[in-house]
């Protein structure tokens, strides 16, 4: 049987928020720990911190689309 892949993506919205981390480390580790129990192998990580949702420019969500972009292709071949 394959192993399941995935990639994380986390955000908060606020500049309090992505300075506390609390947020952010709890975001993270939730993630984390629901792959670890569904046995999905992270590939990456992708976050961003303090950027609104409204955008869509966000640095860590262009990465994220731009690695989908790229892997999803290769998988096509």
């Amino acid at each position: 049987m394959a192993t399941l892949k995935g990639i994380i993506y986390y955000r908060v919205s606020t500049e309090d928020q992505a300075q506390s981390g609390v947020s952010l480390e709890q975001q993270k580790n939730a993630c984390l720990e629901y792959a670890q129990k569904y046995d999905i192998e992270v590939s990456e990580i992708f976050h961003d911190d303090g950027v609104s949702a409204k955008t869509i420019d966000r640095p860590g969500l262009i990465e994220l689309l731009s690695y989908s972009a790229k892997y999803s292709k290769q998988a096509e071949h």
